[in-house]
C-alpha cells in the first residue's frame, strides 16, 4: 500500500517541494493512513510513504520513494 504526497513549486525561492513534507506533516499522513488501513482492515499490509515533486518551471516530475518512514505500526 502506497501513500503518497504531492508537491508542487513554481521556483525553488522557498525550497524543494519535498521539504514542505514536514514532520509535522508526515505524522498526519501516518495517522491518515492508519486510519484507513484500520478502517478497511488492511492492518497487515506493507505500506510505503512517497513524495512526488513537480517543479511548475521546468515542468518536471520527481518520484521519491521511501521518502520518509512513519513511527505508527501497521
Amino acid at each position: 500500500m502506497v501513500f503518497v504526497e504531492v508537491k508542487a513549486r513554481r521556483s525553488m525561492e522557498y525550497g524543494a517541494p519535498a521539504e514542505a513534507v514536514t514532520y509535522f506533516k508526515q505524522r498526519k499522513i501516518s495517522q491518515v493512513a492508519s486510519q484507513f488501513l484500520s478502517k478497511y482492515r488492511k492492518l497487515n499490509f506493507p505500506v510505503r510513504f512517497d513524495v512526488i515533486e513537480v517543479y511548475m518551471d521546468t515542468m518536471t516530475v520527481n518520484h521519491i520513494e521511501n521518502a520518509f518512514d512513519s513511527y505508527l505500526r501497521y
